[in-house]
This record gives structure tokens, sequence and C-alpha cells, in this order.
């Protein structure tokens, strides 16, 4: 299950993957939400499943953080902190009405940062907007320093 919902996610159908994640919940998980394989619990398959609602929320392969990739019709409003992604960053991510409202990102490793974050943005470090580049595609681009904590302020 945890492959299925990851790969309906990188396709950009959340609400295909949410159907999977509740057939799991259904029908292949025990109460403590581990999964079931036969008697004993299965913990790649838990962690499977973990894996596939990250994929729902952000994804961060071809070198760009990609924000709420396939969230579900069923998911509103959330927040998800904590995820880690590729480059080295960490995210504390909040959205309303399906749509990004907070974003902070901890960098780990120094490195430029490119994300998509759904709407027009700036970039803010202690307080202060810091330089970004604007890509057609609609991501952002900017530099940061290892330990430092960037919020994007939406617009």
């Amino acid at each position: 299950m945890g492959w299925k919902m990851a790969l309906w996610a990188r396709l950009y159908d959340g609400n295909r993957a949410n159907r999977i994640f509740k057939g799991y919940i259904r029908e292949q998980c025990y109460p403590q939400l581990f999964a079931k394989c036969g008697n004993p619990l299965q913990v790649d398959g838990t962690m499977g499943v973990a894996a596939g609602i990250t994929e729902m929320i952000v994804q961060s392969h071809e070198g760009v953080i990609d924000l709420l990739p396939a969230l579900p019709d069923e998911w509103p409003d959330g927040r998800f902190n904590g995820v880690c992604v590729r480059g080295g960053f960490e995210l504390d991510i909040q959205w309303n009405d399906h749509t990004i409202t907070r974003v902070e990102i901890l960098s780990k490793a120094g490195k430029v940062c490119r994300i998509y974050p759904g709407k027009e943005c700036t970039v803010m470090m202690d307080g202060k907007s810091i330089p970004a580049k604007a890509y057609a595609d609609g991501s952002l681009e900017f530099k940061t320093m290892e330990g430092g904590v960037y919020e994007l302020k939406l617009t």
C-alpha cells in the first residue's frame, strides 16, 4: 500500500493515494497503525505508508521542493512539521483551504534552496527580506546558510 500511495502521489493524484491509504487503515493495519502481514506486524509496510503520506504533502526530487503536490480534497487544512527533504532542509508547512499559509525552512547544510511555494512570496530571515530568484515555472531559488531559518511570507 505504501508503494502505491507514493506512486500515485508522484503522479500528483492525491485523491487516489488517499483512497489507498483509507484501504490500508480499513484492511491492512492494527489499531496502532502497524501493517499486518499475517499475524506479525510489518514495520516496512508501516514506514512505507508514512513515506506515501509524506510524498502527498511534499516532494523534493528533480532539485526542487514541491509543496502540497498531491494533497487530497479531504485534507483541506493541516500542518506537517519536521519533514526533511533533499538538500539538507527541514520544513514546517501549514495550509488552510488547500493553500499554503506558512512555510519555515531550516537549512542543515547551507545549500541553495529551490522551492515551489504555490503563490508569490518573499523569503525572510531574521525578519529581513533576502534576495531570491524567481523562475518562469513559479519556483524560487535562494542561498542559505547552515543553521539558518527561512520563512516564506506568502502574499
